[in-house]
């Protein structure tokens, strides 16, 4: 079961990656809310609180901006270098995620 959660998580993180990405991009705040919420889920099923937390920040900043977007006021470069950054460590965690002895041995045991 396990390994079946870690494959599929394993599969469809470079999609939501890819759209947490675009919302970033394309100033879409409410793309990349939703997608961090639902990564930051995934990530709290198969244990992987780094990007988890990395994740619920991404999400609270999209809402933040999003918020900020509505009222008409304007978004602070910091908070938006801060984002980038988390983007870079969520990539960076995904790939300690894969390159785990955890989910080496899970998968390998599995087979």
């Amino acid at each position: 079961f396990l390994k079946e959660i870690m494959g599929a998580f394993r599969k469809e993180y470079p999609n939501n990656q890819a759209k947490i990405t675009q919302g970033w991009k394309s100033r879409d705040w409410e793309l990349m809310t939703l997608e961090s919420h639902s990564l930051k889920g995934a990530a709290a099923n198969i244990f992987i609180m780094r990007m988890k937390a990395i994740c619920f920040f991404l999400e609270q900043s999209g809402k933040t901006f999003q918020r900020q977007l509505e009222q008409g006021e304007s978004i602070g470069q910091e908070a938006l270098d801060r984002v980038q950054v988390c983007l870079d460590m969520l990539e960076e965690s995904f790939r300690e995620f894969q390159n785990s002895k955890e989910f080496e041995k899970i998968m390998s045991d599995a087979e």
